[in-house]
C-alpha cells in the first residue's frame, strides 16, 4: 500500500510539474515557450528540451521519450534498484511527466526545421 501511495503522489507531481514547466509564459508582453532557460553546448541543446542541430533541421527528443529510457536503463544496470524508495519516486515522477508529454499535438514529431538566426 505504501508503494502505491508513493507512486500515485509522485505520478501526480511529475504530471503537474511537467505541465507547469512546459506551459508557455507571457511576461511583460514577451512570450516564452516555457519556464526553462535555454542551455546548449555547441550543436547539442540540453534545456528546455534535449536535441541537436542537424544540417537543415533540429532533432528533438521529447521528455515522454527519454524519461522512460532512463528508468528502464536503471533497472537493467542495477539489480536491486526497484526496492529503493528513491527509485519509486523517480519512476512515478518520470511516468507522470512522460504521460503529460503525450498530451501535446506534436508529441511524435522529432524532426523540426531549423529556426532562422
Amino acid at each position: 500500500m505504501q508503494t502505491f501511495i508513493i507512486l500515485a503522489l509522485t505520478f501526480l507531481a511529475g504530471y503537474y510539474g511537467s505541465k507547469y514547466f512546459t506551459t508557455p509564459v507571457v511576461k511583460n508582453g514577451q512570450s516564452r515557450p516555457n519556464r526553462f532557460p535555454t542551455f546548449h553546448i555547441g550543436r547539442i541543446q540540453i534545456l528546455p528540451r534535449f536535441g541537436f542541430r542537424a544540417k537543415n533541421s533540429v532533432i528533438l527528443f521529447h521528455h515522454w521519450f527519454y524519461l522512460p529510457i532512463f528508468i528502464i536503463g536503471a533497472v537493467v544496470l542495477y539489480d536491486n534498484i526497484v526496492h529503493l524508495t528513491s527509485f519509486k519516486i523517480a519512476t512515478g515522477a518520470s511516468v507522470g511527466s512522460a504521460l503529460q508529454g503525450l498530451t501535446y499535438k506534436d508529441r511524435f514529431k522529432f524532426k523540426h526545421p531549423q529556426p532562422k538566426s
